[in-house]
This record gives C-alpha cells, structure tokens and sequence, in this order.
C-alpha cells in the first residue's frame, strides 16, 4: 500500500512528514511518559484506552530512526533545530535499555560510513566527547560517581551485547541482568530451531504452534508461573519456526534487496535523497526486530513495511518538456534550397 501510495509525489511527502515529525516528538513525549506515567494511562484516555502508549525497546529504535531523518533534514536545510532533534535521538538511544535500538543505529551508521558519508559518524563522536567532558567534569565535582555513571553503564551495555553465554560480571547494577537476557534469547533460539528441525524443517510448525512452549520447559523447569510472552525476540527465528526454510528464505530475499538497493542508494549521483534515508530507517528496525519483539506486532511492523515501500517505490521521470528538443531554430538558418528570381 504504501509503494502505491509514494507514486504521488503529494502523498510521498506526507508519509515522510508523519514519520520524520512522529519519530522526533517521541522524544519528549516518551520522556514524559516515563515521569508521569499515570497522566498518559488514565487521565489522557477515552474509555479507559490510553491515546498515547509506548513499547519501551521500540520507543528506542523510532528514536534510532528520527536520528537518520532530522539529520539528513539538517543536511538539506542547515536549521540549527534538526541538528539539536538529531543530537537529542543519539542521546535518547545511548541511554536507553534497548541494546538492539543501539544496534541498529550503530548499522545505519556503518552503511553511511560504506558510501564515505561520515557526517552522521562525525556528529556521534562529537556529541560522546562533549558528553565525557561533561561527565568527568561531574565526576571531579563528586556530583556522580566514578563507579556507577551514564559512561559506565553505556560500556557494560555494549561489552554486554558480545557476552553469549551471559557469564560476564558487571559493575552496574543497572546491567546485571543483560547477560540473562542473553542466555534468554539463546535458548529460546535453540528451542525452536531444535523442534522445528525435528517437526517440519521447510514449512515450519505453523502460526496455531506455541513456540513458547520447549523453552519454557528448559528456561523454568521448576516454575508456576504463566509464561505470557509468545515471540522468541528475533523475526529470523519467528520466520523459520513459523514457516520453516521456505519462509526463512522469502524473507532473506527480501534482505538480499535491500542489500542491493542500499548499495545502490549510497553509490549514485543523488547520495543525499531521501530514498537513501527510507533504507536506512529499514535498517534499523530490521536490525532491531532480529534481536526483540518488533515486526511480530502492528507498533514495528506497520512503520517498517511503510517505510520499505517508500524506499523501494519507483519515482516518476518529470515530464518531458512540451517544446521537443530535436525541434530546431530556423530562423537564422540558410535554406537548404534557394529559388533564382525570374528574368
């Protein structure tokens, strides 16, 4: 729906517009769902349904997106306030839970970085240095501490995503439980690769099938406890449980274009169109949902199908100019042929 929409140029600009302001307002506004959680889940509602709610880890990756479009908005209009949204979403990921939102980002960057575009980079390790002198400045103030800090709790964050087997130590109480979640998602993976393999390995167990189950078993042998999660936090295992090799397969080839068209995208004459952006901002949820709960569900799926037919949508050639341009100017020509005047 949305590739056939972005044929008109007038719809084009609204579906960009609607993504590039909604994945910048949700800076403040997840913020101030964060301190008044009560205003946003009772009184801003109608029957009890909240109007605004956030998913926390997808909060993080719509952030990761709203770098890429204020930035490359910044860059089209030098407005100093799309470099401060854009300075704004790198400091809402870097401090956020979601180790796959950072992720993300880190790989839109690495793509831009491919097509010798190191603008985005530039503003990261910029905005880092003047985020460490301000924490050092802190720390010899004795407003913070030197052992538990933002810089801190960011490298355990990081070192986190590398620890496998969730057997690293952290000084941070903030990240003890990462390397759980680490040994969470790896048995889960196991779990449904093991029984999809031993039940139907090229169409999958099917949508009606409890992929939960297995994992629960080897995850909490001894628990009562209901188990309500139903996704094994990464749409390429949710893929191959579901809908076996086939269906792992029909998505890699969607992965292979965007490989091809990101490439492409990066290596043309028009380096900073907005297409670029569109593939960039796929990226980066793709990346996420390969390691959360995020195109199992409408709040990722819906934002990142739309933004895939933006970038992948066709663009029209403007129309030719009315005058033909083999039509040639005969006024100070010579004729081809010249009439003697009669005697």
């Amino acid at each position: 729906v949305a590739q056939a929409q972005a044929g008109n140029e007038q719809a084009r600009r609204f579906l960009a517009s609607c993504l590039r302001w909604a994945t910048v307002i949700i800076i403040p506004l997840s913020e101030l769902f964060r301190r008044f959680p009560e205003f946003f889940l009772r009184t801003l509602a109608v029957g009890g349904i909240p109007l605004i709610f956030f998913k926390g880890d997808l909060v993080a990756t719509f952030m990761a997106v709203g770098v890429l479009f204020s930035y490359r908005r910044w860059e089209d209009t030098r407005r100093a306030a799309w470099l401060g949204a854009a300075l704004l979403g790198v400091v809402g990921v870097l401090t956020s839970e979601s180790r796959a939102a950072l992720l993300g980002l880190a790989v839109a960057t690495g793509w831009l970085a491919v097509g010798r575009q190191w603008g985005l980079l530039r503003l990261q390790v910029a905005g880092a240095a003047v985020a460490g002198m301000i924490l050092l400045a802190a720390i010899a103030g004795g407003l913070v501490s030197a052992r538990d800090n933002p810089a801190l709790r960011l490298y355990e964050r990081v070192a986190s995503i590398a620890d496998v087997s969730g057997t690293r130590t952290y000084d941070s109480t903030e990240v003890e439980f990462k390397g759980d979640n680490n040994r969470f998602r790896l048995v889960w993976w196991q779990a449904v690769a093991d029984e999809t393999i031993a039940g139907n390995p090229w169409l999958g167990l099917g949508f009606g099938s409890d992929l939960a189950a297995a994992f629960v078993q080897r995850y909490y042998p001894d628990s009562d406890d209901e188990f309500s999660t139903r996704s094994p936090h990464s749409i390429l295992v949710t893929a191959f449980g579901r809908t076996g090799l086939v269906g792992l397969g029909a998505l890699l080839g969607i992965v292979a274009v965007m490989i091809q068209r990101t490439w492409r995208s990066l290596h043309t004459k028009d380096r900073h169109g907005e297409d670029q952006v569109f593939w960039l901002a796929a990226w980066v949820i793709f990346t996420s949902a390969c390691f959360g709960v995020v195109l199992e569900g409408p709040m990722g799926a819906v934002v990142f199908w739309t933004i895939l037919g933006l970038a992948n949508a066709p663009r029209r050639e403007k129309e030719a100019d009315a005058t033909p341009a083999a039509v040639a100017d005969l006024r100070n020509t010579t004729a081809a042929i010249q009439v003697s005047p009669a005697p």
